[in-house]
């Protein structure tokens, strides 16, 4: 429900005011809370070697950063369930990417899971005349 009330108030806000800076602001407030929940729970350490922080810092800039970013700017082009759509099949797109270029495997229970995300979208797009 959380989720669904975010799409929605990003929806309402991307198309009313900057919706870059809207992303920006998610994304500062994201790690904020990120590194409070953190220190609350763990006890962090920075000794990781270099190299370890200099994928930390791709993966948070290119995959975090800059995903998050964009993304009300993308929302403010369309309609708030059709982005929560889109939204949805992220964890299936993760896990083929992961199958085909990393070579993960893909147990029967994923594939079940990946063919529910894929045929609701389908179903929500494109619902057979029976549902309608």
């Amino acid at each position: 429900m959380v989720y669904a009330l975010s799409v929605i108030v990003t929806d309402t806000l991307s198309k009313r005011d900057d919706a870059i800076a809207l992303g920006v602001i998610q994304v500062a407030v994201m790690a904020l809370c990120s590194i409070g929940a953190a220190l609350l729970t763990e006890t962090p350490t920075l000794t990781a070697p270099s190299d370890v922080w200099g994928n930390v810092l791709y993966l948070a800039v290119v995959c975090s950063v800059f995903g998050f970013a964009i993304q009300p700017y993308a929302q403010s082009g369309t309609t708030s369930d059709r982005a929560s759509l889109f939204l949805a099949i992220t964890p299936a797109t993760a896990t083929v990417l992961g199958v085909v270029f990393l070579h993960e495997t893909l147990t029967w229970l994923g594939a079940i899971g990946v063919a529910l995300i894929l045929s609701s979208f389908f179903l929500a797009n494109r619902p057979p005349k029976w549902l309608r």
